[in-house]
């Protein structure tokens, strides 16, 4: 037997057999293996499509939640601002109502980016229907937020809106849990299911945190202070659960997330207003608002960068189960060929080969890119050279992912193409992405440039100069050094503009900021605030008169002609200086010491110098002290009106009333407008002061009327500053307390002073705007300013306000050019009023150059609301100056004036022997 099997192995019959089977036996158990392995892997690759799918829906429900959260608080907060009282008495300054304006102006926009989430989500058919009751929730919702009927049942539906999306979101996240697949995508859902629900919170504060500053409005007090607390505490919860639970990654993108400027500010805000329910102020609850869609945006960069985990790491899985799928079935063809063709062959020259190649490559499935040995027969060799260069080519990606995750573009394998069409498609990617981070950066840096410097002169911006002085400032606290800030302000630069153009205005501009920069030393900064104005910042000063020459050479430089095409412009400068010698106040301070030394320098005269002293801080010490004084006096009602009427000349009756402010100023008494006026034309208190003058006295005015039918037709006269003039919410402040008062618009007269016209687009279209709600405009002081007879058709005034220096005076040509501006008002269809007339001789004269009207002590000094009541009842008015003609007077009667006890009740407040106190006594 034993004989005969050997004869038959050396002729083959029995090896044959003997081979087949020995090649059967491992080919039936790699087949049932490989069957096993094979079902596995399909059925990874359909739990990671399934995962991916989920993934994806939640992706789709978390666009339109957030999406939904974005458009909804700027649509409330429309809908809020839209009531005038409520806007009144948020106390919004005109830069905030331009923001919040801005913001609330997106809300269509916004709507369409919900619409597009919203038709992604309705086409899903895996959601039950969400999408598609979503829609209709929205629809209701936007109609209740548009009618502005009912703000707390917009808030509340809303957030049940936002709540249900939520809770579509988390379920999803959990039925991807639940589906387990390996550690690492299992880490990575629960990860992202902790972020999710850390931005579902953090996008439910902002509204909560609104609702809570409109008690009663938006939603009842406590319920809306509760939310707030909650959703902050759920919020902060979360955020910590993340920094302590989740991979090394996610926390480190989560961190980076929540301690960004836009996130940490509005944190900050809210650590500072928790426990809080009363309302803590427009600034505060402006930022959250105006900051809210660029903090949501920061927090969902945290939760995208989770899904992408999930989605790479579930692909990744996918991948590896695909790879393996075709590693085996390569294998067994590979076991199956080479047992048929010899056993001993296969023993001895194919199967260790085979052995170590399926290891490395088991490895390499893995993720781990070793060094693949090449041996065995050429086809094991050849296999093993292609896995190798497959390594290779994967080192090569690796690295380049490496480099563009580490910010090094320009790094040479960055730059090395993959070899084959994937290496291509890898390679090309990776070109593109650089590329886009290449381009977004420079974007930033040029938008950061933009937003830091003047483009004009390519100087830092005020908001720059600010942040500058501040940190020079901290420098010298520490190193105990000394900081100067020069204030130069440019002389005559508004004739440049006037004579030469705009143009030439800005080429001057141009010029004085090189020949600054020229005098400066390394490390010195010159900045614009704008206008004519600059600020020189000089650190580490250790010579206090060198900053005096300093100001002398920039005095210098600025008196030298400047080219302008073929002409030369001529101006000067002013230099204001101020020293910090320890660091110890703040950039707004020492600009303010700054400010006020180059007030002191130009009213001493243009082209020089001056130096912050302690009499200036004396006097700015005074200036704030009176500004809070005059803060304390409009919330305290400390202001009243008196009131000084003005009469037709022709017969002495009076057709209208001026009011003009007094400060009851407690410890003091009755206070000219002379001590205070000045003082907050230097400030945004002149509006809050030119509006509460506007309120007192139509609402005076209609007091009168419902007192006494017959003073229907009197008027009111009221005096804008030139600042107010240019607010942009001037207009809709008279139509406010028009409609309040009940005051017809053709009685109230606003007066805006001549001397403080400017060439401002804005102050002409408010004047017209004025005209087309009825009310009268009157140009004030004519004739001591700039205004010419000539500008008066283009002017939108109805009325021309002669100053008293023209009345009081004799002299001939004074006469003769009283008795032109009036023929030219009447020419151009305008009343006449005379101001100041002390005389009977000069109501004579005026009545003779065909003046209408008049006022001064010769009829009436100031006086109470009470004793102008009590005369008027027994002398009711004529018709007002808007409803007067303008042809000539004749028999014109007695004048009558006040009685004495009206006539002497003001007068300590007034100049001797004026017919009134001139600006001072007005709001201007």
């Amino acid at each position: 037997m034993t004989g005969l099997s050997f004869a038959r192995t050396k002729d083959g019959g029995s090896l044959r057999v003997w081979l087949l089977s020995l090649v059967m036996v491992p080919i039936v158990g790699i087949g049932a293996a490989a069957a096993l392995e094979i079902t596995s892997h399909i059925s990874t690759v359909r739990s990671d499509q399934k995962v991916e799918r989920i993934v994806q829906a939640t992706v789709d429900i978390n666009r339109v939640r957030a999406d939904l959260q974005l458009e909804m608080l700027p649509a409330l907060t429309g809908s809020l601002v839209a009531n005038p009282q409520l806007r009144t008495a948020l106390g919004l300054t005109p830069t905030q109502t331009q923001q919040l304006a801005a913001t609330i102006a997106q809300v269509p926009k916004l709507r369409k980016s919900t619409d597009a989430a919203l038709s992604t989500l309705a086409a899903r058919t895996d959601l039950d229907s969400l999408g598609t009751r979503t829609q209709a929730q929205v629809k209701q919702l936007r109609a209740t937020i548009d009618s502005g009927t009912y703000p707390h049942t917009a808030f509340e539906a809303g957030i049940e809106v936002l709540d249900t999306l939520s809770a579509a979101q988390n379920d999803q996240t959990a039925a991807a849990i639940r589906i387990g697949l390996d550690p690492a995508s299992n880490r990575a859902l629960i990860d992202l299911a902790m972020v999710t629900r850390a931005v579902q919170f953090a996008g439910e504060q902002t509204p909560f945190f609104v609702g809570a500053q409109f008690p009663g409005v938006v939603s009842p007090e406590a319920t809306a202070q509760t939310l707030w607390v909650q959703a902050w505490g759920s919020y902060q919860a979360w955020s910590s659960a993340i920094l302590e639970q989740t991979s090394a990654s996610t926390r480190a993108v989560w961190s980076k997330a929540i301690n960004s400027l836009v996130v940490k500010s509005v944190d900050d805000i809210w650590d500072q207003t928790t426990g809080k329910p009363t309302f803590v102020g427009t600034l505060p609850t402006l930022k959250v608002v105006l900051s809210d869609a660029q903090r949501n945006s920061a927090l969902s960069g945290a939760q995208d960068y989770s899904v992408a985990l999930v989605l790479d790491s579930a692909r990744a899985q996918q991948t590896a189960a695909t790879r393996a799928l075709a590693i085996i079935v390569g294998l067994c063809l590979l076991v199956i060929a080479a047992s048929l063709a010899a056993a001993r062959w296969a023993q001895r020259a194919l199967t260790k080969p085979l052995e170590r190649l399926a290891r490395q490559a088991t490895e390499v499935s893995q993720g781990e890119l070793i060094d693949v040995a090449i041996s065995g027969p050429h086809e094991v060799r050849t296999v093993a050279r292609g896995l190798s260069e497959s390594v290779n080519s994967l080192r090569t990606i690796q690295a380049q992912a490496a480099a563009v995750a580490a910010g090094d573009l320009d790094s040479r394998v960055v730059a090395t193409p993959v070899p084959g069409a994937l290496g291509a498609v890898v390679h090309a990617s990776v070109s593109r992405i650089v590329g886009a981070i290449r381009d977004r950066e420079s974007a930033q840096n040029a938008l950061a440039h933009r937003a830091a410097h003047d483009p004009l002169t390519e100087l830092p911006n005020r908001g720059e100069a600010l942040a500058l002085i501040e940190g020079a400032l901290h420098r010298a606290q520490r190193s105990g050094t000394q900081t100067a800030l020069m204030f130069v302000d440019l002389d005559h630069f508004k004739a440049v503009n006037d004579k030469l153009g705009h143009a030439a205005g800005d080429a001057v501009l141009q010029t004085m900021s090189r020949r600054m920069k020229a005098l400066m030393r390394a490390g010195d900064t010159v900045a614009r605030l704008g206008g004519d104005e600059f600020v020189i910042l000089l650190e580490s000063v250790t010579d206090e008169g060198g900053c005096y020459r300093l100001a002398e050479r920039i005095v210098a430089a600025a008196a030298e002609p400047i080219p302008v095409g073929q002409r030369e412009a001529r101006i000067g400068a002013s230099v204001g200086v101020a020293i910090c010698r320890d660091g110890n106040v703040d950039a707004s301070r020492l600009l303010l010491e700054a400010d006020a030394a180059v007030y002191r320098a130009k009213s001493s005269g243009r082209g020089q110098i001056a130096v912050f002293d302690e009499d200036l801080r004396s006097e700015l010490a005074d200036r704030i002290g009176l500004e809070q004084a005059l803060v304390n006096a409009l919330q305290r009602d400390e202001f009243v009106l008196h009131y000084q009427p003005l009469v037709d000349l022709n017969n002495a009756s009076i057709i209208g009333v001026e009011a003009l402010i007094r400060w009851n100023r407690p410890g003091v008494g009755l206070v000219g407008p002379d001590t205070f006026i000045p003082t907050a034309e230097g400030s945004a208190l002149i509006d809050d002061i030119g509006q509460w003058v506007l309120e007192a006295a139509t609402a005076q005015l209609a007091e009168w009327s419902s007192a006494n039918p017959a003073l229907n037709e009197l008027t009111m006269s009221v005096n804008i500053s030139g600042r107010h003039l240019c607010s942009a919410q001037l207009p809709e402040e008279v139509a406010h307390v028009l409609a309040t008062s009940g005051v017809a618009a053709r009685r109230l007269i606003i007066e805006i002073t001549e001397t403080v016209l400017v060439d401002s687009p804005i102050a002409k279209h408010n004047m017209k705007r004025l005209q087309e709600l009825g009310v009268l405009i009157a140009l004030d002081d004519f004739g001591t300013g700039h205004t010419s007879i000539g500008q008066l058709p283009s002017l939108p005034v109805d009325i021309l306000k002669i100053d008293r220096s023209f009345v009081a005076s004799d002299e001939p040509g004074n006469q003769d050019l009283l008795h032109l501006m009036v023929a030219a008002a009447h020419a151009f269809d305008l009343t006449v009023v005379a101001e100041g007339i002390e005389y009977e001789h000069q109501a004579h004269s005026l009545r003779g150059a065909q003046v209408e009207t008049g006022q001064g002590f010769l009829f009436a000094r100031p006086c109470s609301p009470s004793e102008v009541m009590e005369y008027l009842s027994s002398n009711p008015p004529r018709p007002g100056i808007g409803a007067r003609t303008h042809s000539p007077r004749h028999a014109a009667r007695p004048l009558q004036t006040f009685p004495a006890t009206v006539v002497g009740d003001v007068s300590s407040l007034d100049s001797a022997g004026s017919g009134r106190h001139g600006h001072s006594a007005k709001t201007s």
